[in-house]
């Protein structure tokens, strides 16, 4: 397969609803799409973003930038790195356990590339 590129920016809006000042940490995960060949973790952890000093009632975006590495894994039948075509899930919230926003995308075609 041709070595593609892949990017996706996450944004997530991020608001102070306490009375006091806070920071909070944006944890991004990815699922795997459920059609694939392979048994993958239910949720890798692939980008996070820290809010620092919001004020009560205060907004903050962050970007969370995510490349191919984000949807890739090794695969030592073929000594190449793969990114399967399918359909991801990015789960966003501030632990693994309490995940409030959910959204998919399509990878429409899969590529492999060897090297980092």
């Amino acid at each position: 397969m041709k070595d593609l590129e892949f990017s996706l920016t996450a944004s997530v809006k991020v608001t102070n609803t306490g009375n006091i000042s806070g920071s909070e940490v944006v944890q991004l995960y990815i699922a795997f799409p459920t059609t694939s060949e392979l048994a993958h973790p239910p949720l890798q952890l692939k980008g996070f973003a820290k809010v620092h000093d919001l004020s009560p009632g205060q907004s903050k975006t962050v970007n969370i930038q995510l490349d191919k590495y984000a949807v890739s894994y090794w695969s030592q039948l073929y000594d190449t790195w793969t990114v399967e075509k399918g359909v991801y899930s990015i789960q966003v919230g501030p632990s693994s356990d309490r995940l409030s926003l959910n959204a998919p995308f399509e990878v429409k075609t899969g590529f492999e590339w060897t090297g980092i």
